[in-house]
């Protein structure tokens, strides 16, 4: 997938076996940077000086955030855009997973996600104690 190089020599570098491309990791993060990318946005994959996670792992991205003020918590509407935070919806670990908005409805939100069980795709999210909160753009 054109999207997991990009972090594959970052990874590497605490651990060599990603320099090997048949050896896969968890992509999601690595989907959403790489629609970011598409859309003209480009983001530093270490983009928090001092801390050595990069935009590879979704705690990177919550903590950039908050660090941005950019952080809205679940209890309030996201709109399309935003990059949506989950907590224990596919393992049982917090910040495991991250996606991004393309609808807000009452109850749920319609989310485009990549590595949910190894798929990408768009799926239909209920608004739970799964979603952390979101990452707003503008």
């Amino acid at each position: 997938m054109p999207y997991l190089k990009v972090f594959r020599e970052s990874f590497a570098q605490k651990e060599p076996k990603y320099l090997d491309t048949a050896v896969g990791y968890d992509w999601c993060c690595a989907y959403v940077y790489y629609l970011l990318n598409q859309v003209g946005i480009e983001l530093n994959i270490k983009p928090i000086l001092h801390y050595e996670g990069t935009l590879g792992c979704v705690k990177t991205w919550y903590l950039w955030a908050l660090q941005l003020n950019t952080f809205i918590p679940s209890s309030q509407d996201p709109e399309p855009g935003d990059l949506v935070l989950f907590d224990h919806l596919i393992e049982d670990v917090e910040l495991d997973h991250i996606g991004i908005v393309i609808e807000n409805k009452e109850g749920h939100i319609l989310s485009s996600e990549g590595n949910y069980h190894n798929c990408s795709g768009v799926f239909n999210r209920d608004k739970d104690q799964h979603i952390r909160g979101y990452i707003r753009w503008s």
